[in-house]
């Protein structure tokens, strides 16, 4: 069995609201700041979490790592503790809200309430999402975007990596076949 590093330091609570406040960041500021500009909303695992891929012409980007907003283009990367979702988009520069003309949110938006992101969870929840397109699609496969949020099993449930890839796997399926025509990218 391979352990998830931090698994033990992390109780289902402290999980599953951590995994609430990244949702809401990656809803409500990475995929609105990328629909923005795009029309697109997919994002990718990164080191430390995930990340809007590079858009515009100065190859501007949104990531989330551990507990922290990073916004960046070719020339500079900023860096801000995620605290709400409005102190989050006053430093980005983007208006929050997902998208809803291509998706109904999954999470609210309500940008003064505090984020619970425990950095320990978020540092857990980060190796989960990097593990994802090793055995599923390949990186930056934008259909993968939000799958990991979705889990509902715990550690002890999804003990090795195998298994993680498998439940990744059937999530993506059971994503796919419920929003058929969809676009996901």
């Amino acid at each position: 069995m391979t352990a998830m590093i931090g698994s033990a330091d992390c109780q289902p609570a402290c999980l599953a609201a951590t995994r609430d406040g990244l949702h809401r960041v990656a809803e409500h500021l990475l995929a609105a700041a990328r629909h923005a500009a795009t029309g697109e909303i997919g994002l990718l695992p990164a080191p430390g979490g995930f990340r809007t891929p590079p858009f515009g012409p100065d190859g501007r980007f949104l990531a989330v790592d551990g507990t922290e907003l990073v916004v960046g283009d070719t020339a500079a990367t900023r860096r801000t503790v995620l605290t709400t979702l409005r102190a989050a988009a006053e430093f980005a520069g983007v208006t929050p809200g997902a998208p809803a003309q291509v998706y109904q949110p999954a999470t609210p938006l309500d940008p003064d309430e505090p984020l619970m992101i425990d950095h320990r969870a978020a540092r857990l929840l980060a190796e989960w999402y990097q593990l994802g397109p090793h055995d599923g699609p390949p990186p930056g496969d934008l259909a993968f975007w939000n799958a990991p949020f979705g889990a509902a099993r715990t550690c002890r449930q999804i003990g090795t990596v195998a298994e993680a890839a498998a439940f990744f796997r059937d999530g993506r399926a059971r994503a796919q076949a419920a929003t058929p025509n969809r676009r996901t990218s």
